[in-house]
């Protein structure tokens, strides 16, 4: 039987939120606060319309893409291969240490907060729900068939 995946654009954003960890802009603030003399809120809506083209462009690619992949498959398909598999290689290195990066920077952030609980027990702590909220599977996200 094939499997049928599920996911409306709700779980997406979702899936996306759960990644990247809720933790993310708190870890950011202060830097992006300094860089942008305060506007932070400007900087996150310059953001949001530059990922909003890129949305569009991969919603146009998967259009034209009969591929399940990702970047690496358009890459691969619209440049080169080799240029698709080093994109790909690319994406399992973002994939690893983003997520640890903001673990990180989240941890130091709130323990300036609560400076009582060390610092390295805050990312632990975000591995941990992370952790948690994957392990409930497909079902906490949408449905696969």
């Amino acid at each position: 039987m094939k499997k049928v995946k599920k996911l409306s654009l709700t779980d997406l954003v979702l899936y996306g939120l759960v990644f990247m960890v809720p933790i993310a802009p708190v870890s950011l603030y202060g830097v992006v606060y300094n860089l942008s003399h305060g506007m932070v809120a400007l900087v996150y809506i310059i953001g949001a319309i530059a990922m909003f083209f890129t949305a569009y462009s991969y919603s146009t690619l998967s259009q034209h893409i009969s591929s399940s992949g990702s970047a690496y498959a358009y890459a691969g398909v619209c440049i080169n291969p080799a240029v698709g598999f080093l994109t790909g290689w690319i994406l399992l290195l973002d994939y690893l240490l983003f997520p640890t990066l903001v673990a990180v920077l989240g941890g130091v952030a709130v323990h300036a907060i609560l400076p009582q609980i060390p610092v390295w027990v805050w990312p632990l702590i975000y591995v941990a729900i992370g952790t948690g909220v994957n392990y409930l599977g497909d079902t906490a996200n949408g449905e696969i068939r």
